[in-house]
């Protein structure tokens, strides 16, 4: 019955698992044009930029990472 259970919730990971980044480098896309917007208009945003970028650049990597720990349940499973 465990083995059942980790296999369905694997597959459940594995389905719905990237939507969650997919939406956040959306969001992040979103930020940043508002922030260079902002910036164009002369605001100090320079900070805000900076932080957003660097988020939207380690999210891939996370991705990834959630990624290896399904492929790693799944087979463990098998």
């Amino acid at each position: 019955m465990e083995l059942e259970e980790r296999t369905r919730q694997s597959a459940v990971k594995e389905k719905y698992g990237n939507k969650p980044f997919e939406h956040l480098i959306v969001k992040l896309d979103g930020e940043l044009i508002d922030l260079y917007g902002r910036r164009d208009r002369g605001e100090n945003v320079d900070l805000a930029i900076r932080m957003k970028e660097e988020r939207k650049y380690v999210v891939p990597f996370e991705d990834i990472k959630k990624q290896k720990q399904i492929d790693n349940k799944t087979s463990i499973c098998a």
